[in-house]
């Protein structure tokens, strides 16, 4: 049951930071944070995490992302500071995607990442083989 609070508490946090809450979102924000997203998502797919870092942090701040889109940016960000060596930032941004729930295999590659930079080889082989099987897609670069 605390569980369960926990998430929905998660959610109802995730929802009012990424533009689901009383205020308007226009179209135009939702098509510029649909675009930072894709356009980030194509760079940490590549590899780019550096030129990644700051489109997340934009499309973070504004509105017009969806829940699981801004939870799949945090995780998508947690990887661009885990690969810069902001291992601390990184945990940050999964434990608050954990709140909301993230889908498929972000949380898992994310976390797989901060495992790598801390040089805990074995726990990020596990979780990158877990991330891939929830979503074949994601690949280390």
């Amino acid at each position: 049951m605390l569980n369960a609070t926990c998430r929905l508490a998660g959610i109802s946090i995730l929802l009012g930071l990424f533009g689901c809450s009383s205020q308007d979102v226009d179209s135009n924000q939702i098509a510029n944070a649909q675009q930072g997203y894709d356009d980030a998502s194509e760079l940490v797919e590549s590899g780019s995490y550096a030129e990644a870092l700051p489109i997340l942090d934009q499309v973070l701040a504004d509105p017009g992302l969806d829940p699981d889109q801004a939870a799949t940016a945090l995780l998508m960000r947690a990887v661009c500071y885990a690969e810069s060596g902001d291992t601390a930032a990184a945990e940050a941004d999964i434990q608050e995607a954990e709140m909301g729930g993230p889908p498929d295999g972000w949380l898992n590659f994310a976390k797989a990442a901060v495992a790598e930079k801390n040089g805990d080889a074995s726990a990020a082989k596990k979780l990158y083989s877990k991330a891939r099987r929830l979503n074949p897609a994601l690949k280390k670069p």
